[in-house]
């Protein structure tokens, strides 16, 4: 019913919500207390002796903070893997829509990257100070370019999905723009972040993936709220069907 209601809201107020013909999602997950019993373990199962909890992944927009998306799990489950289907289901939705997705460090998939290519949905990701480090250091000779990825087997073994695996193990490379930019949080700091994207140089300055990055904090406000301000762990009861009515009940 959601997912009517948010597929129903844009429709009828297309040329109101969508932003430069993109809708711009930030994907997240959020651990989340779930009733500590042996009937609710049973069907979120956590290892021996941890307390109940789950996984609560979504997709929502950026800018008018609807949630599109969202997936009640096991809390072992990846991040990557929870955002490869919400993909998938948002594709299915919105064929022909323009779309992106903002991700933080958790992110730093080639199984994601992958789905993203294939399915023609733009992404931003937050790079952890590891990932394409020895690229990224040989190649960037300013703050803001496209660098070349070798395709090699470490990074196709990544790839869970075999009809996708195949099709990439025929390329040879990766061509995927890095971005540098200085964000300065509440406490005055400054320090430097790279961004890896899809995003045209022609279509999209820095200055813009700066402000997209800055935007993933809606996500987190969503959070807030559900949490918070709806009691989103509040459940009315045990069982895992229930725990799902009252969580997309809330969003």
């Amino acid at each position: 019913m959601y997912k009517d209601f948010v597929d129903d809201l844009y429709e009828k107020f297309h040329e109101e919500l969508i932003n430069n013909d993109y809708i711009h999602f930030a994907g997240d997950t959020t651990v989340i207390k779930v009733p500590n019993v042996t009937k609710t373990k049973e069907e979120f199962p956590v290892e021996e002796g941890q307390p109940a909890r789950a996984r609560l992944s979504t997709f929502a927009d950026v800018n008018n903070g609807y949630i599109f998306d969202a997936k009640i799990v096991e809390k072992n489950t990846s991040e990557a893997e929870l955002a490869i289907q919400h993909l998938n289901e948002i594709k299915k939705r919105y064929e022909n829509q323009k779309m992106s997705v903002t991700y933080d460090r958790g992110y730093n998939s080639f199984d994601l990257i992958f789905t993203h290519l294939d399915l023609n949905i733009d992404f931003l990701i937050r790079l952890k100070d590891s990932t394409l480090h020895k690229e990224i250091e040989r190649q960037m000779t300013c703050d803001d370019e496209i660098i070349r990825i070798p395709i090699n087997n470490s990074i196709t073994r990544a790839i869970t999905d075999d009809n996708l695996r195949k099709k990439y193990e025929k390329e040879l490379f990766l061509d995927l723009r890095v971005t540098k930019v200085e964000i300065t949080p509440p406490n005055g700091k400054t320090y430097i972040e790279t961004l890896l994207s899809t995003f045209s140089m022609d279509e999209f300055t820095k200055e813009d993936l700066k402000h997209l990055y800055n935007l993933r904090w809606t996500i987190e406000t969503d959070y807030d709220v559900l949490k918070n301000h709806l009691e989103l762990e509040n459940f009315t009861g045990q069982r895992r069907i229930i725990i799902e009515q009252d969580i997309y009940s809330k969003i």
